[in-house]
């Protein structure tokens, strides 16, 4: 998802759910995984903040 798709939503008046998909070459695994999904969880809130 890029932030500008967002700013655009945002100019819709959109009231639905937002869904974050991961997919990566080089996710890594255990905590190192679930790291890497936090921080872009923390990227999308503050994008949609």
């Amino acid at each position: 998802m890029q932030r500008s798709f967002l700013t655009n939503l945002t100019t819709t008046n959109f009231a639905g759910l937002l869904s974050q998909h991961h997919e990566y070459k080089t996710l890594g695994t255990g905590k190192e995984m679930i790291a890497n999904m936090k921080k872009d969880l923390a990227k999308l809130r503050e994008w949609i903040a």
